[in-house]
């Protein structure tokens, strides 16, 4: 490349990933055979907000009354009702007050039970 001289090189791709990291990273690097005594400006990284996004919901339930001592059981249903994309790390908060609370606990199948601690373990 002559002294002063420049070129420009486009690349193009599609992220046909349903699973992307937000934001895409791409880093580009230059080099030559003759030394280059400035080396910090031979590498550019950018990050890229990605556009596309899910769309996450929550609906919890329970009876429609309780009787003071005896157990109650919240329903909680997370959906992710994007059409195409895939949510990462989703977890699901529910603070219950321990005061009331007693021996609180979760499950995921109705059938093993753990100690509850305020948020779920990773759902996706």
């Amino acid at each position: 490349m002559a002294y002063g001289s420049s070129a420009s090189i486009r690349i193009k791709g599609y992220d046909l990933q349903t699973v992307a990291p937000d934001p895409l990273v791409n880093t580009a690097t230059v080099s030559t055979t003759v030394t280059d005594p400035v080396l910090e400006n031979n590498e550019e990284t950018i990050s890229t907000p990605l556009g596309a996004t899910v769309d996450l919901s929550i609906v919890k339930t329970c009876p429609v009354e309780v009787i003071s001592g005896t157990e109650i059981i919240y329903e909680i249903l997370v959906e992710n009702t994007s059409d195409i994309y895939t949510a990462i790390g989703v977890r699901m908060y529910d603070l219950l007050d321990a005061n009331i609370f007693k021996n609180q606990r979760y499950s995921l199948d109705s059938i093993n039970w753990s100690t509850w601690s305020g948020a779920s373990p990773k759902l996706i």
